[in-house]
């Protein structure tokens, strides 16, 4: 008979070590990378976002796709064209994680050359004269998240012995703009 020692006939009957818990207390900190979901952050009009006080996006886009863990993050919402805003997401470890966001175009300044000079402008609730408005221009603001990057304005100009004139302005964000004209005799 054989009288040498036998060894495991398979794999399965050897012992194998089984990590319990990371020795390292640095790793437990951080999250899994398996714990972050699929973000979706829609920009309107479109900008670029910077999340957590991470780098700034380098595209402007009307889409941002991130991978983010869930709990609450600080969005950054910048363009060109618009100041920063500051929004925050809460993100869900189930389901869909969608996030309109909208972006806060800077403000404008708008000032009137008209004749007659103390014709009476309005732009919204606010009135002043054609004169008064090259000293002290309209300051022009819009909803967050406009559908372009252009401020719509509807002026009024009127004095008496004269047509009123109602006009539409579109306005570059962050610029000052001077219209000019004079209103027609009645």
């Amino acid at each position: 008979t054989d009288t040498s020692p036998r060894l495991p006939s398979s794999p399965e009957r050897t012992p194998r070590p089984t990590a319990v818990a990371s020795l390292d207390p640095q790793d437990d900190a951080k999250p899994a990378r398996d714990s972050r979901r699929p973000v979706s952050i829609l920009v309107r009009p479109y900008g670029s976002i910077r999340v957590d006080g991470g780098p700034a996006g380098t595209q402007q886009l009307a889409q941002h796709d991130v991978q983010l863990p869930p709990g609450s993050h600080t969005v950054i919402v910048s363009c060109g064209y618009c100041e920063d805003a500051t929004e925050t997401i809460d993100v869900k470890p189930d389901g869909e994680n969608v996030f309109r966001l909208r972006a806060l175009l800077k403000s404008s300044q708008l000032s009137m050359d008209y004749q007659p000079p103390d014709a009476t402008v309005r732009v919204g609730d606010v009135e002043r004269t054609a004169h008064d408005s090259l000293q002290h221009p309209f300051d022009i603001r819009s909803p967050r998240g406009p559908a372009s990057f252009q401020h719509r304005v509807e002026v009024e100009i009127s004095s008496p012995g004269y047509k009123t004139e109602k006009r539409v302005v579109l306005l570059e964000p962050g610029k000052p703009t001077t219209l000019r004209g004079s209103l027609a005799p009645e």
